[in-house]
Order: C-alpha cells, then sequence, then structure tokens
C-alpha cells in the first residue's frame, strides 16, 4: 500500500514542528515522523495516531522553550558582561553619558512631579466628577467670577432632583480674623460654610458630628493643623473662641463661637484650603450679606450631582431658576443681565479666566511649557548618547566584524548593544534619582510648591519612571544598535575608516538639534528675564519704595481711631505720610460692576474700577495730580463725597468739563460724589491688563490697609517705633508688615517663576550640550592626530590647527541658531502678547544667544583642542 493513501497528520502540529526543530533538517524530521505515524495508524488507527503526533509536537514544544529560555539566559548574561566590560574600559565616554542621561531624567523627573501636582488639584474628594461650581459673567466685567444669590443653592437641591447637595462657601475680605481663646490668640483665616459642604466635599471628621457640627450659628469648627497648633494634645471641643476686633457683629455677645468639631487638614492640592469654619447661616443672621435673590452673587456655591446627570442640561436650566425668582421680566436667556453656568471642579485651578475671592488659580499654559522644555532637555540627553555612541562605533567596529565573521546574525548584535544602552540608562536613571530627591527642595523654593519625591507610594510616578526607562532605553539605544549592527565586515577588516567628517550625516543633524534646543531655552530665557526687568523698573505711575503696608481690616480699634493713629505715627520724623484704602494701587479689589460714571449720553454708565481712600493716599503713593486738585480737608463737605478719576475715565465718559462734576453713584450706596482732580493712569492691575477707568473715592469708612511712607535712614529703629504705636492701641493684636515693592512683585510670581525654570533648564541644557561636544571632540581630535601631526610637520601653525578643529562647532551654532529664530519668535511673541504691556524682540537677544552658544561651546573643547595643536607631530607620526 503506498505511503499517499494514507491520511496526513494535523496541519497545525506539522507547522509547529517545522518551526520549532533547529537541530535537524526539515525533511528527515517529516519523514522520520511521518514513518511512525504511519505506523500507528495501521495498529491502533488515526485518532491514536494524531494523539501521538501531538505528543511528539507539545514535547518538541516544551524542549524549545527550555532551549531558547536557556540560551537567551546565557546570551543575556554574555551582553551584559561585555556591556560592563565596555563602560568600565571607556571610563570617560561612560561618565558623559551617564551624567548627560541623568541630568536629563532628572530634570524631566522633577517636572513630572510639578506637573502631577499642578494636575491633581481637589481630584482627591470621592465624587470629583460630579461636583461643579456656578459661575456668572456680566457685560461690565472683563472676566467671569465664582458666586451665585445666596437663595440659589436651596432652590436649586429643592427643585432639581438631580442636585444631590449644594453648599455656599464664603470668606469675608481677606479672611484674616483674631480669635481669643483664653490667653490664646488665634489669627487665621475664616470661611463660611454651609454643612452641606462635607456633603460635597470628602473632608473627613475626626472629633464631632459633620451633620449637626454647624447647625448653631455660633459654633466653630477647625483643622487638625489649627487644632494642634494653638491646643497641642488637649481636646479643644467645647471650648470658646471669642472673635476680636471685628466688625462681624455688632453685640458683644455675639463674638463667641463653641467649637463643636475637628476635621482632616485639607490638602494643598485644593484650589482653597479651610482651617477655620463658621455655620453659613451666621453670616445671613448678622445682615452682613443680603439674604434675598437681588443681594447680588456673594456666595461661592458648588454642587454634587447625580451620577446620571447632564451637567449641560442643569447649565440650561440655571436660566429657568434664575427667571422664576430674580428675572421675572426675562423671557429669553439673552434678555439677562447676567449669564450663568456651571465649571467643574476639576478644571477650576488651571482656569484663571474665571476669577474667585477664595480660589487659587495657576496658567494651564505653563503645564504645557515645561513639559516642552523638560522633554526637550531629555532629548538632548539623548541627542548626546547617540552622538557618543555612534562616533566610538570605529572603536567598536573590529568587534562587530569578527562577530559577523564567526557567525553573529544582526538580531544578536542589535540585542547585545540595546543591552549596553539599558545597563548605561538603568545606571542614569539610579543616579538621576539621587539628584531629584537632593534637588526637590531647592526646586521647591523655585516653584513654591509643597512637592514631594515617593515613587513607591505614588504609583503614577513610579509607572512613569518606568516609561522614562524604556523610551531613553530604546530612543537613544535603537539607532546606534542598528548602526553598528549594520557595519559591513570588510568594511573593517580591510581597514577602511568608518568615520568621515566631512559629509553632512546624521550624527551633525543631531549635533544641529541639540544646539537648537539649547538656543530656544537660552533666547526665551532672555525674553522673559528681559521683560520681568521691564516690568521691575517700568514707571507704574505710582511710588512702590519705601512704602509699608499692614492690613487692618478686621482691628477695629485702630479703625475707630485711625487719626489719633495716623498723627503718632507722623511724630516720628522718619515717617514721611499715612494714609488708609480699601486697596493697593497695583490691586484695586472693587469690580466694575460696584461702580459707574455718567458718561455723555443721558441713562449710560461706564464701567470704573473703584478704590476708596483717604485724604493722605496721593501723597503716600506720590499718584501724580494733572488737573484740579487732591483732597483737601478744607472742605469738609466733601468728606464723603470727593472723587478722583484717571485719564481713562475722563477720555471715556467724554465731559467738556470734568472738574466740579456732581453726579451719583449707582454701586456705592447711591452716594452723590464731586469731582475734584484728574490724576495721571497709573497701571491698577498687572501689565497683563490694558489701564482701565477708575476713580479714587474718598471716605472714611473703607479701612483696609495701612500704608506707611518713611524714610531711607534708621529704617528698622523706623519699624519698630511702628509696631510700638500700633501695639499701644490694640496690645494683643498680631500685626504683620510687608513693604509695598515686596507685595507688587508677587503679582507677578508665575512670570518670576517661569523665568527662574528656564534659566535653570537653559543652564542645564548648555551642561549636558557641551557634555556630548566634549566626549565628540575628543574622539574626533583622537581620529585626527596623524592629520594634524601631518599638517604640523607641513607647516601649519597651532591657530590654523585650532581654526580647522573649531570650524564645525562654529558651523553648527550658527546654523542651529539660524534655524529657532523664526520657531522661537513665534512662541515668545505669543508669550507676550499675554501683557498688555511688554517689550519688543530686538535682534540683539538672537545675537547674544550665539554668542553664549559659541562661546560656551568653545570654553568646553578648548582644552581638547589646544591639546591637540599644540602636540608635538613626532608622537602621532611614529609608527608611520
Amino acid at each position: 500500500m503506498r505511503l499517499s493513501r494514507f491520511p496526513s497528520p494535523p496541519r497545525l502540529a506539522v507547522w509547529l514542528v517545522k518551526h520549532l526543530e533547529r537541530y535537524q533538517t526539515e525533511h528527515a524530521i517529516n519523514d522520520d515522523m511521518n514513518e511512525v505515524f504511519t505506523s500507528i495508524y495501521r495498529e491502533r488507527g488515526y485518532r491514536t495516531a494524531c494523539h501521538w503526533y501531538w505528543g511528539q509536537c507539545l514535547d518538541a514544544l516544551l524542549k524549545n522553550i527550555i532551549f531558547n529560555l536557556k540560551w537567551s539566559f546565557i546570551m543575556l548574561k554574555n551582553y551584559l558582561k561585555i556591556a560592563w566590560r565596555n563602560l568600565k574600559r571607556y571610563k570617560g565616554y561612560s561618565f558623559i553619558n551617564i551624567a548627560g542621561l541623568a541630568v536629563g531624567m532628572a530634570v524631566f523627573i522633577l517636572i513630572m512631579i510639578f506637573v502631577q501636582y499642578e494636575l491633581s488639584f481637589d481630584r482627591y474628594h470621592k465624587n470629583a466628577d460630579r461636583i461643579y461650581r456656578i459661575a456668572w459673567k456680566a457685560e461690565t466685567l472683563p472676566n467671569p467670577i465664582a458666586g451665585a444669590p445666596l437663595p440659589l443653592a436651596p432652590a436649586m437641591m429643592e427643585e432639581y432632583p438631580e442636585v444631590i447637595s449644594a453648599a455656599r462657601i464664603f470668606r469675608w475680605g481677606r479672611g484674616e480674623k483674631l480669635f481669643l481663646c483664653g490667653e490664646t490668640n488665634i489669627h487665621e483665616n475664616l470661611y463660611y460654610a454651609d454643612p452641606e459642604t462635607f456633603d460635597v466635599f470628602s473632608i473627613p471628621f475626626i472629633k464631632g458630628d459633620p451633620k449637626t457640627a454647624l447647625n448653631d450659628p455660633f459654633s466653630i469648627i477647625l483643622s487638625k493643623r489649627i487644632a494642634e497648633k494653638y491646643f497641642g494634645k488637649e481636646d479643644p471641643l467645647g471650648k470658646v473662641l471669642t472673635l476680636k476686633e471685628s466688625s462681624d457683629w455688632d453685640q458683644k455677645e455675639n463674638n463667641d463661637y463653641v467649637i463643636t468639631g475637628i476635621f482632616e487638614e485639607m490638602p494643598q492640592n485644593s484650589h482653597f484650603v479651610m482651617d477655620l469654619i463658621v455655620p453659613f447661616n451666621s453670616l445671613i443672621l448678622s445682615k452682613r450679606l443680603g439674604s434675598s435673590w437681588e443681594g447680588g452673587n456673594n456666595a461661592v456655591t458648588y454642587l454634587l450631582l447625580d451620577k446620571k446627570a447632564d451637567p449641560r442640561d442643569l447649565d440650561r436650566k440655571l436660566f429657568s431658576i434664575l427667571k422664576k425668582y430674580r428675572y421675572t421680566n426675562a423671557e429669553t436667556a439673552g434678555d439677562f443681565k447676567e449669564k450663568y453656568f456651571l465649571q467643574p471642579l476639576t478644571s477650576i485651578h488651571l482656569d484663571n479666566y474665571v476669577t474667585s475671592h477664595i480660589a487659587s488659580h495657576y496658567d494651564v499654559k505653563y503645564i504645557y511649557l515645561y513639559s516642552a522644555v523638560a522633554f526637550l532637555v531629555l532629548i538632548i540627553a539623548c541627542i548626546n548618547y547617540i552622538n557618543l555612541t555612534t562616533a566610538r562605533s570605529i572603536k567598536r567596529g573590529k568587534e562587530v566584524g569578527i562577530r559577523k565573521v564567526v557567525g553573529a546574525r544582526k538580531t544578536q548584535l542589535v540585542k547585545q548593544f540595546l543591552s549596553e544602552s539599558f545597563i548605561l540608562v538603568v545606571v542614569s536613571l539610579v543616579v538621576s534619582l539621587i539628584a531629584a530627591r537632593l534637588l526637590l527642595p531647592y526646586f521647591n523654593s523655585i516653584t513654591g510648591r509643597p512637592l514631594s519625591f515617593n515613587p513607591v507610594e505614588n504609583i503614577h510616578l513610579f509607572l512613569g519612571l518606568i516609561a522614562v526607562l524604556f523610551f531613553v532605553g530604546f530612543f537613544s539605544g535603537s539607532y546606534p544598535a542598528f548602526y553598528i549592527s549594520s557595519i559591513r565586515p570588510v568594511s573593517i577588516l580591510s581597514g577602511k575608516s568608518l568615520y568621515n567628517f566631512k559629509r553632512f550625516s546624521l550624527r551633525n543633524i543631531l549635533v544641529i538639534a541639540q544646539f537648537s534646543i539649547t538656543a530656544i531655552l537660552i533666547i526665551s530665557t532672555l525674553v522673559v528675564k528681559n521683560q520681568l526687568h521691564f516690568i521691575q523698573n517700568k514707571n507704574m505711575g505710582f511710588s512702590k519704595e519705601q512704602i509699608i503696608v499692614s492690613k487692618i481690616e478686621e482691628n477695629m480699634k485702630i479703625r475707630n481711631n485711625i487719626e489719633a493713629v495716623k498723627e503718632t505715627l507722623k511724630k516720628n520724623p522718619n515717617i514721611l505720610a499715612v494714609c488708609c484704602s480699601a486697596s493697593l494701587p497695583n490691586d484695586i479689589r472693587w469690580k466694575p460692576d460696584l461702580g459707574g460714571l455718567p458718561a455723555k449720553n443721558p441713562g449710560e454708565f461706564v464701567p470704573v474700577f473703584v478704590d476708596i481712600v483717604d485724604y493722605d493716599f496721593v501723597d503716600v503713593f506720590e499718584v501724580e495730580i494733572i488737573e484740579g486738585r487732591n483732597f483737601s480737608r478744607d472742605f469738609p463737605a466733601e468728606a464723603e463725597g470727593a472723587v478722583l478719576i484717571n485719564e481713562s475715565a475722563a477720555k471715556a465718559c467724554q465731559w467738556d468739563s470734568p472738574i466740579g462734576k456732581v453726579f451719583k453713584i449707582p454701586g456705592w450706596d447711591r452716594r452723590t460724589v464731586k469731582i475734584t482732580g484728574i490724576i495721571k493712569d497709573f497701571h491698577a492691575h498687572s501689565l497683563h491688563q490694558p489701564i482701565s477707568p477708575l476713580f479714587l473715592g474718598l471716605s472714611s469708612t473703607w479701612k483696609v490697609y495701612l500704608s506707611i511712607k518713611i524714610d531711607t535712614v534708621n529704617i528698622h529703629e523706623t519699624i519698630d517705633y511702628i509696631k510700638n504705636t500700633l501695639k499701644e492701641f490694640t496690645p494683643n493684636y498680631p500685626y504683620e508688615f510687608q513693604f509695598f515693592d515686596e507685595i507688587f512683585e508677587k503679582a507677578y510670581r508665575t512670570e518670576q517663576e517661569m523665568g527662574n525654570i528656564l534659566s535653570v533648564f537653559a543652564f542645564l541644557s548648555i551642561f549636558i550640550g557641551c557634555l556630548g561636544l566634549f566626549g565628540l571632540m575628543s574622539f574626533a581630535t583622537e581620529q585626527r592626530t596623524k592629520e594634524i601631526g601631518i599638517r604640523k610637520v607641513l607647516g601649519a601653525s597651532v591657530k590654523s590647527i585650532m581654526s580647522l578643529l573649531l570650524k564645525d562647532t562654529a558651523k553648527w551654532v550658527l546654523i542651529a541658531n539660524v534655524i529657532t529664530w523664526p520657531l522661537v519668535y513665534y512662541l515668545m511673541h505669543k508669550w507676550l502678547q499675554n501683557f498688555a504691556y511688554h517689550i519688543s524682540i530686538h535682534c540683539w537677544l538672537f545675537f547674544l544667544a550665539i554668542a553664549i552658544t559659541f562661546g560656551i561651546s568653545v570654553l568646553t573643547i578648548s582644552y581638547k583642542v589646544i591639546q591637540a595643536a599644540s602636540s608635538n607631530p613626532v608622537d602621532s607620526l611614529r609608527y608611520e
């Protein structure tokens, strides 16, 4: 009987056998197994034969797996051993590679921690994805504001079932209040909140019941931090805190608050952090806030929605409920005087478009910027490794050639060189982790963040480090591995050079890319630093120097005796002038909707910013009056009704003769005021905003800041005199003093942070680039030793040799800078558009970047260049 008449073995099993067996020919294996399969088929049948065939197949599979694992381990051990030997053999190049990669990864790690922190704001709340804040936008306001009418929160819980809970939070003024508990002064920020706050937010209680702790209007709850700070290990529950020096309540007996609960400290990555909380109802009972629908948008309102709720649908419903209770005559949403909308909790911190008096903000554009810069620095480090490894390929050429001659496949060589890359990257990562841990306190001081480095506890950080390891390992190791493994053995063993200095190779392109990134960072840093210098030295229209500022908003004894305080302070000859104001001149806190000036056309008003000041404000801050006169005590009738308007307000109102004009202010108690003078425009806000119409209103009502202009002599003695004088009026009040120029600089903290971070990154990118450049030049001079020797024998001078060696560096620097100029100009121009007043980007900044880059490059390689140019040609030509 012919073999072809018998059934064939299972096709899948046959295919597996063909691909698993390595040491016998495919034909022999098939013939032997087919013969046995046929024999079993004859004696026991087809099923038994198939079982036998599959058994042989699985046995071969198991042996093949064991074989591959064994030899893979042996080869890996061999790869690692060779890699380690090469690292030890070329210590200089290994150090340069490890240092460059370690610095790049350390920068990346620090920025990764920073970005993770900024993105983590408010996400620790259990229902963070279902919490929304209500904001409103008016036509007269440049930005929306977080706030809503006081009755809106309870009305939404009552009328909309998708609103599970709603909480109102408020902070009066700047928030600082003084409490007295026995002999202990507690001077902290105070918040007013509904009991529902603990339903909306995840704020665990340590002591007390969150459902009842704020039921009594005269109860107060403390954070764990405050309890430990002021009471230590003592249980504060039931103790009475007396609100001192505050205008919250007129009756003395209403100043006592009983501690009813202690809650866990809110994390710093919250857009607001509360430490002292009293019931929101206490504000309503004190009648300090209007509780009607027309009482203003004073309550920062948060909503917790049902899992199935659609926030966009609820956003539309806001019109319905406000039309029902507030705007009864509005027919459509377009008839609203104000627009209300929902803002997700997790977007609040990075959305600085919506302003709020209780929230901290950060611009998300800076997150993108720092992430991009950190990635670029990491790329520079990887380019260093690629360049140095490929440049050293000639050193490994004979090794690769011999391996290929004796039968090594390309895949094996790729594995070997990738193994070397990963060993070096692992070592670099360990060094970078140590560096990041050591540099974290300094980085925190630059950013002002409480960042921590704990990859074991932080799973996202741990996974990020793993991703960095594999990214850097493959990105920096892949090209050198494939490049070196593709070298033809005949090219090496025949003596051909692999290193071509003349061609425009990928290595040169990578060097140019490296210098381009460095040039971007240098020019960006120069632009930012120049803009900051412009801000610090620009004439803002008011004086910043030698002015001491103290908040007296809650110090009623000082406020009620302000004239006596001022007279006592002025007795010191080093105190030149004293004033009180509701806002400081660089940050007018009153909003345009609270005041308006009548325009030329009847019935129209010009929105203005308003600051309430006293007689001496103009003298303290040296605001220039260009027409009319300052406030004067010689005119008692003007004591509560005189205003100074700025030039922008005079132009906007289009009055023929503003001086002496009398009119009513709708948002300022509807009082009648008289314009006594026109002041020169000054920057009442940061330079991000253009100068807007504003007026300074004379009144003795609003006293938030006490500003004292002092002489430049005996400053410490003058400050001591100020402290002692204020202590005479209120001995127990904790005063805090700041110089106004320091307050002014804090307004540009984000820009200063950007300048500092870019400066550090630019320096580190230069450092990494210099390491790589030094390594490349060391290798280049080593390979051109004989050429240099011949040139010197033929009469070349040291100067000409140095010029020859520096020519490539100069070419790379010039090309890199010219390539980056359009890009960096566009990026910096876009950034400067955030400022209404900014510098121009001059050409000298770009040429300065070239000079810096080239100068540092020359200094970096000068040692090797001088050494090569000055070497004795006899040493290099001895064996020729």
